[in-house]
């Protein structure tokens, strides 16, 4: 190609059309090879100016083809696209794609430049479309490049050496479906068979059989089910980073625990007759395709090489400018044997120290690196503020957002610089893109995850706890997969190391209670993941939570469902981003069955939940209401519940069946509080609409309404005879009705806001209120006169109830306290020589 020839396609391609005089010097200059300092003496132009248009000139040119064009490049990129544009006059289909194509990248990195491999696409090509090989095996040491090739193999269109796109061209008119996952971080089998089904499907098997215990064949099923696919579709599927699923370092490619079953999705793929390919990527053989491989069969393995001389010059040369003899271009390359990936990370260090020099680096730089120990050079020179992107892009593990980064960054400041931030981490470590998401390359992963691990148990040990409080170890509400893998790769190895360091885990529990001491002494600054942190830690060395104190501290990405957390103190802390047992949706309203078995909760979706006590499982949900379920009780036998809605209605409902047995509908007003009497034969029920009813349970019908309050009712409770009903509402009054006649007989006037609740002690001679002034009130059941007020709340209380001996209160309130009172003290004879109650213990509810 001429220069003339290259210049007119380079209008052509750019939007501008002609170039301009400047241009055109830099353009037919970098052509024959001169330097920006050569032309600018040349042509009496500002050396910076002639560089500038350069820059802008390659970037133009990058932007119109799709990958990178620098001044060093410029010949080879212009040729292959001369060679495209020929190719596409003489062929109109080389676009061409089946009616019926679906390419499904999933979170596929986008790969802008590819060099050399010819032999390596030529030969898979053949395998795959001439010989229609069942599975093949691309195998190589970390960052040698077998991501990149798997795609180039299966996209096509990324740059072109002589039969790349004739390829890419080729695999696209052979397959109906073309697939890439990532195993990175090991799914189970399960889930990846659900998913590929799924798009194999269409869309259109979505109901496939459960695998929880493979004894009744679901997980044989599914992968069946995968091969009926595989044969009635022409099929690629690429599976990337298979090394995730075997044991390291094992010489026959053995599998993790839990991992096994894919040796058999391997297996029944290579040996049942099928028309589709399954490609892996892997830096290990899987025992199956060591058993099966071979140069004739349908199985076979590419192990992959380092790049040769030509390509590894291009891979370094699209990165900057370089001056290096052949000699020394060699030199460099068969130091770091070809690897992709840490002869981009070694270039970056040449041009930052050593100005682009290559001969300067092997003179002075090269004993410093061996292998992809350039790593730790980059890593120790990068700012405070990339290696807390790096840190966090290792722990989520999959692409993500600017906005999901953000979201993880602790402080403001660093949220506010991110896009800078990446900026600057692009130009020094290769990031992989999808879209607008970020990740790291699987070695760099490893890398960056390997020292988060290491620092963070250092720092474990040495009492410190900058890295736990910036860093969530787990993020609790990953996808179980991703949390799995999470657990396994940084929050086991931090304990590992921790075990070999402390001993054992009785002393790591006391190591973590030290830094759980000094977590709270610094309470006033904000404590960010440590204390998570320290949970999950417990968690995972299944330490007794009894008598932990993580009071006023943030609680966030822990990870808690199925921990028992009783006597775990949780006073005034803030949860956030936490998991717990279940999910309970805006918890509204409680209640324990009388033989205190069976948990029963109320939400804000409308729906009561039954939960048995012992092991906290879910046995029912009873679902009709329409709006929040305000309050919940028991029938005296424990075989009906009562709901009361903002919906305003209240349901009855038998347990036994699960089912509504009635829908009391009579009121105008959201039902606020409901309650059986003591036979159960009655129900009280308090509403929105100033009005108290009072039903017969085993008919549904109304039996009277109480009027007397100004303000919807909040509380009804049955005295324990059954004979008076006590009340209490917005109009801060508390009232006594005869159940009989549905006369008041007595109202109590002293509470200075909202009363909340108002009951009965359980031997009838006593009443407590709670009330949004702040206080609980104690009231003799007999004349109704205060007996004494409990102060230590520090906001609206909601609720009090009794013991059933009658010896303790309970109280909780917006302060998030539950505090639990001595009742007897409040009508004891010593009681006057008493100025405080006694506060026997408080815990937190959290937010």
């Amino acid at each position: 190609m001429t220069v003339e020839e290259a210049i007119a396609l380079v209008e052509q391609l750019l939007e501008r059309g002609h170039l301009t005089k400047v241009q055109k010097i830099v353009f037919c200059q970098s052509w024959v090879g001169e330097t920006y300092l050569d032309m600018a003496v040349d042509s009496d132009y500002d050396p910076g100016h002639i560089k500038d248009v350069g820059s802008e000139l390659w970037r133009s040119l990058s932007k119109a083809l799709g990958e990178k064009v620098t001044k060093n490049n410029l010949h080879g990129v212009l040729k292959r696209t001369a060679q495209r544009q020929k190719d596409t006059n003489a062929s109109s289909t080389l676009n061409y794609q089946p009616d019926n194509f679906h390419a499904d990248w999933g979170d596929a990195p986008d790969v802008q430049v590819f060099f050399g491999r010819t032999e390596e696409l030529e030969t898979l090509e053949n395998w795959i479309i001439r010989d229609r090989t069942r599975c093949v095996a691309i195998v190589g040491m970390r960052g040698i490049g077998k991501t990149h090739l798997s795609l180039k193999l299966g996209l096509g269109g990324i740059g072109k050496t002589d039969l790349s796109l004739q390829l890419a061209k080729g695999i696209q008119e052979e397959f109906e479906f073309v697939i890439w996952r990532s195993l990175l971080n090991a799914p189970s089998l399960s889930d990846l068979l659900a998913d590929l089904i799924k798009v194999l499907s269409r869309q259109q098997q979505t109901t496939l059989p459960e695998t929880i215990s493979d004894a009744c064949g679901g997980l044989r099923q599914r992968i069946s089910l995968l091969l009926h696919h595989l044969k009635i579709h022409r099929c690629l599927l690429i599976l990337d980073n298979a090394e995730t699923l075997l044991q390291a370092e094992d010489p026959i490619g053995r599998y993790r625990a839990d991992y096994e079953d894919y040796g058999q999705l391997i297996k029944q793929i290579g040996e049942v007759a099928h028309q589709s390919c399954l490609l892996l990527t892997s830096r290990e053989k899987p025992q199956e395709l060591i058993l099966m491989d071979g140069p004739t069969r349908p199985v076979r393995s590419l192990v992959l090489q380092g790049l040769d001389i030509q390509a590894g010059k291009q891979i370094i040369a699209e990165l900057g400018d370089f001056t290096a003899s052949e000699e020394d271009w060699r030199e460099l390359i068969q130091l770091y044997d070809g690897n992709p990936l840490a002869l981009q990370l070694v270039s970056k260090h040449i041009l930052e120290v050593f100005f682009g020099s290559i001969a300067e680096f092997l003179r002075e730089g090269k004993p410093v690196f061996h292998d992809l120990q350039v790593l730790s050079w980059h890593f120790q020179r990068l700012p405070k503020e990339c290696c807390e992107v790096l840190y966090w892009l290792a722990i989520n593990r999959e692409p993500v957002s600017l906005a999901e980064l953000r979201e993880d960054l602790m402080l403001s400041t660093a949220k506010a610089a991110l896009p800078a931030t990446l900026g600057v981490l692009q130009r020094k470590i290769p990031l992989e893109r999808t879209g607008d998401r970020f990740t790291l390359q699987p070695v760099l992963m490893e890398y960056v995850t390997d020292q988060l691990v290491a620092f963070t148990y250092q720092e474990i040990v040495n009492q410190s706890h900058e890295l736990l409080r910036n860093y969530a170890l787990i993020k609790a509400q990953s996808k179980d997969y991703l949390r799995q893998a999470q657990i396994r790769l940084i929050l086991a190895p931090v304990i590992d190391n921790l075990i070999l360091a402390l001993g054992s885990s009785h002393q790591i529990q006391l190591q973590l209670q030290e830094l759980l001491k000094k977590l709270k002494q610094e309470a006033s600054t904000h404590s960010g993941y440590a204390a998570g942190n320290i949970l999950n830690l417990l968690r995972q060395i299944q330490a007794n939570f009894s008598s932990y104190d993580f009071s006023h501290l943030t609680i966030c990405q822990a990870y808690l469902q199925d921990i028992n957390l009783q006597d775990v103190n949780f006073s005034q802390c803030r949860f956030s981003k936490s998991i717990f047992t279940q999910s309970f949706n805006e918890v509204i309203s409680i209640a324990f069955s009388p033989d205190g078995k069976t948990l029963a909760s109320g939400n804000a979706n409308c729906e009561i939940h039954l939960w048995q006590v012992a092991d906290q499982q879910r046995l029912l949900t009873l679902q009709g209401h329409t709006n929040w379920v305000r309050r919940i009780a028991f029938s005296p036998n424990g075989q009906i519940l009562a709901s009361a809605s903002e919906d305003s209605t209240v349901k009855v409902w038998q347990l036994q069946s699960g089912k509504c047995w009635h829908t009391l509908s009579e009121h105008t007003g959201s039902v606020y509080s409901v309650a059986f009497s003591p036979n159960g034969s009655m129900l009280a029920s308090g509403s929105s609409d100033l009005t108290i009813r009072i039903w017969q349970v085993s008919e549904g019908c109304c039996l009277k309404i109480l009027h007397g309050h100004n303000g919807g009712v909040m509380s009804v409770h049955f005295s324990p005879n059954g004979k008076q009903l006590v009340s209490s509402g917005f109009d801060n009054l508390i009232k006594i009705w005869d159940v009989e006649t549905g006369e008041c007989i007595y109202t109590i006037t002293e509470h200075k806001n909202w009363v909340g609740a108002a009951h009965f002690s359980p031997n009838g001679a006593l009443l407590v209120s709670a009330s949004c002034d702040s206080t609980v009130r104690i009231w003799s059941a007999e004349n109704y006169q205060c007996l004494g007020i409990l102060k230590g709340h520090t906001g609206w209380v909601w609720r009090a109830i009794w013991s059933m001996d009658n010896q303790l209160i309970a109280s909780c309130g917006a302060d998030q306290t539950i505090r639990i009172w001595d009742a007897e003290t409040w009508y004891l004879p010593s009681y006057s020589q008493r100025s405080q109650p006694s506060n026997l213990g408080y815990c937190l509810q959290s937010r």
